[in-house]
């Protein structure tokens, strides 16, 4: 460097020269630097960030001086002051003495010559995570066995409390006590696991921050299931109908979880009380050597065993090892048969006059004999079932009163089991029912009901009474005070009541509507005394009518004795007074004074009324002559015309006949002149052009073949006068 004076001088081969001359000045470079660290710079913001403790590599290597000059390096942190570097262009060094996280690193470089070169960083502290680091100890591989995870060799390089994660890749995390967090132990589900242990400190910059991972792999091998018979004891003894106790206590697989394999159980089963990643389903049998089937597949249960040496086994597996087994030996003698009875409850109360429902049908014999049923009470002396077949349900009343049933059942072997159970039998009232007549019936006229009890009962065989009542309530009538009457009732709609009463004075009642149908009366007959009267004389004749009326309900008859157009009422009775020797034998019987005013013939004429008063029915009218002797010296006008009234009427008949033909031979003749008349009319009245081509042939009438015979016979019989009324 300084100030220099070129010369440049160029000659050729002459001799000849020529030169020019410049002055210049070469100047001292300061150092051209190059500096890196490691970690480097973050280039987004210029801030070199390192833990306190950590080693900060700087590398100025890359740095020249172009003169060649000694370059002087200092260096020093805010904190502290400048300081040489006698050593090479890199050198390595901590913060750990930095007062505060954030401050400046500055670094220069001198030549002596010009002002030294400045590098300022950006410097961020940051407390360092601590160094997870941990040993696993157990004493096997499998499942059961306790892991023990020990991070004790962790530690933090600023010397801060250490908080640690530990994290199983198929348990998930693992809990740890407050008090040491480096160490873990407990148990780990089966499988293949990755271990990891993060670990912070108590830095605020590391709330929820977490080191790397130190991992390591753990393989888990399935435990296999453990079966022990807790209950029964070998050796025991019992009888095949006992209900034996089995329980498999302390059984069980540390692969499966208690909430699933033994929910609501008690401790001391094996299982795994906390969460299992891939759950073992652990299944109990227990079997018997004297049964073709297991017995049983829970961890306690009750059964019963054949009789016989029993070898019972309980064998438990886990779908993934072998299965294993536990085994008893148990004496079991033979037994009598089980009663299990559905119905009756004990204590139960029921009326005399329910049926008692006694269902055995559950009740069972362990060995497989055949066995009977029997029902007794103490209030009776006959056994209420008497060895019958338990197969079937039966039904008994019983009578009232405090029982005490005895229930037995025996085998074949002569070997039985008996229960006692209380029923209390409530005294009921009678049932009434009506056998006859029944509900609807139709009773035909004149016969009678027949009112019929006996199947009216009583459960304590105590009934006293028998009522029969027609109708109901306050109006109804006492028929009968007998269990089975006959009864002979009007026709019409009736209610029959029954009464049943019992000694206790209760009672019940039946009804029954029956229909009582109506007949009418029928004169059969009429005995007229005497059979022959005299013109002219007084007498009395007695007529007797009898009558057929199966209801007997005829309530009048009347009669006329009639001669010559002079009728004579007179009335008829069957009440036994008067001329009527019988009340009530359908005879009825009257008296009637005639005086005949001539000879010849009396007509009596009688007719009965049943029924209603307002629409009675009528009978028959039934007549029958007198025979009249002797010549009336005196007889009436009317008794001559009477006489020739038959006469008179044949003649009126004959005159209209007459004037009936005279009048159709008339009008006869009348229509032919009217029809020759109308024929005269057509000749040649038409053309042969008028005709209508189309019309086919129609065959012609003749109209002297029309008979009018028929229409005038009509009219001809219209307005004759109606035949009087002989009768």
């Amino acid at each position: 460097d300084g100030e220099h004076q070129i010369t440049l001088e160029v000659c050729d081969d002459q001799g000849n020269c020529a030169s020019e001359n410049r002055t210049i000045e070469l100047v001292n470079l300061p150092p051209d630097v190059l500096f890196t660290t490691i970690p480097p710079v973050d280039s987004t913001d210029g801030v070199l960030r390192v833990n306190y403790t950590e080693m900060v590599h700087f590398n100025a290597s890359g740095t020249v001086d172009y003169e060649g000059d000694t370059i002087d390096i200092q260096e020093s942190a805010e904190y502290e002051p400048l300081s040489a570097i006698f050593y090479d262009l890199e050198w390595n060094r901590s913060f750990v003495n930095a007062i505060s996280r954030e401050f400046s690193y500055r670094v220069t470089f001198s030549d002596g010559l010009n002002p030294p070169v400045h590098i300022n960083i950006s410097v961020e502290v940051q407390n360092e995570y601590p160094h997870p680091t941990f040993t696993v100890s157990r004493s096997s591989n499998y499942s059961e066995a306790e892991v023990t995870l020990d991070g004790s060799a962790s530690f933090d390089p600023e010397g801060d409390a250490i908080n640690a994660w530990w994290h199983s890749s198929l348990d998930g995390d693992l809990n740890t006590s407050m008090s040491n967090q480096l160490v873990w132990a407990g148990h780990l589900s089966q499988g293949n696991h990755t271990l990891s242990l993060r670990l912070s400190d108590d830095d605020s910059y590391h709330i929820n921050q977490w080191s790397e991972p130190f991992q390591t792999n753990l393989l888990v091998l399935n435990s296999p299931p453990m079966a022990h018979i807790e209950l029964p004891i070998t050796a025991s003894t019992a009888e095949s109908a006992d209900l034996i106790q089995f329980s498999a206590y302390g059984s069980g697989d540390w692969d499966a979880p208690c909430s699933e394999a033994f929910p609501q159980m008690s401790a001391g089963w094996l299982c795994n009380p906390d969460f299992v990643s891939n759950p073992d389903t652990v299944t109990p049998v227990w079997t018997s050597d004297q049964l073709s089937e297991p017995f049983g597949g829970d961890w306690e249960v009750q059964a019963r065993l054949p009789n016989g040496t029993n070898v019972v086994t309980l064998t438990v597996s886990d779908g993934t090892n072998l299965p294993v087994s536990d085994s008893i030996t148990l004496e079991i003698s033979k037994s009598a048969p089980i009663i299990v009875l559905t119905s009756p409850s004990n204590g139960i109360e029921v009326v005399s006059d329910e049926v008692v429902l006694f269902d055995p049908q559950q009740s069972w014999d362990p060995d497989g004999d055949n066995f009977t049923f029997t029902v007794t009470s103490d209030l009776l002396s006959e056994p209420i079932l008497d060895a019958v077949n338990p197969s079937f349900w039966y039904s008994r009343y019983m009578p009232s009163g405090e029982h005490t049933l005895t229930f037995t059942v025996m085998d074949s072997d002569g070997m039985s089991r008996s229960e006692t159970r209380i029923i209390k039998v409530l005294a009921s009232p009678p049932i009434a029912t009506i056998s006859s007549p029944l509900e609807g019936q139709t009773i035909s006229p004149g016969d009678s009901v027949l009112l019929d009890g006996n199947e009216s009962w009583d459960a304590d065989e105590d009934i006293i009474l028998y009522r029969w009542y027609l109708g109901q309530g306050s109006t109804a009538v006492l028929l009968n005070e007998t269990v089975i009457a006959n009864q002979t009732l009007l026709p019409g709609n009736h209610l029959i009541s029954l009464q049943v009463k019992d000694s206790r004075g209760a009672s019940t009642w039946a009804f029954a509507n029956i229909t009582v149908e109506n007949s009418w009366p029928i004169l059969d007959d009429l005995l007229i005394e005497p059979g022959i009267l005299t013109a002219g004389e007084k007498s009395t004749v007695t007529v007797r009518a009898f009558v057929i009326d199966a209801d007997m309900t005829t309530w009048e008859c009347v009669g006329w004795a009639s001669q010559g157009g002079i009728e004579t009422n007179f009335s008829l009775n069957d009440g036994g007074s008067s001329a009527d020797g019988l009340a009530g034998d359908s005879t009825w019987t009257g008296q009637v004074s005639v005086t005949p005013g001539r000879d010849g013939w009396m007509n009596i004429e009688v007719v009965c009324r049943d029924g209603p008063t307002d629409d009675p029915l009528l009978s028959n009218r039934l007549s029958s002559t007198i025979k009249v002797e002797g010549a009336s010296k005196e007889a009436s006008f009317f008794d001559v015309i009477m006489d020739s009234v038959l006469l008179i009427v044949l003649g009126l008949v004959a005159v209209l006949i007459v004037g009936g033909v005279l009048f159709s031979v008339m009008r006869k003749r009348r229509l032919d002149a009217d029809i020759e008349m109308i024929e005269s009319w057509g000749v040649g009245g038409f053309s042969e052009q008028d005709e209508d081509p189309f019309d086919e042939e129609k065959p012609q009438t003749d109209a002297s073949d029309i008979d009018f015979t028929e229409e005038f016979e009509e009219e001809v019989t219209s307005d004759l006068p109606s035949m009087p009324d002989l009768d």
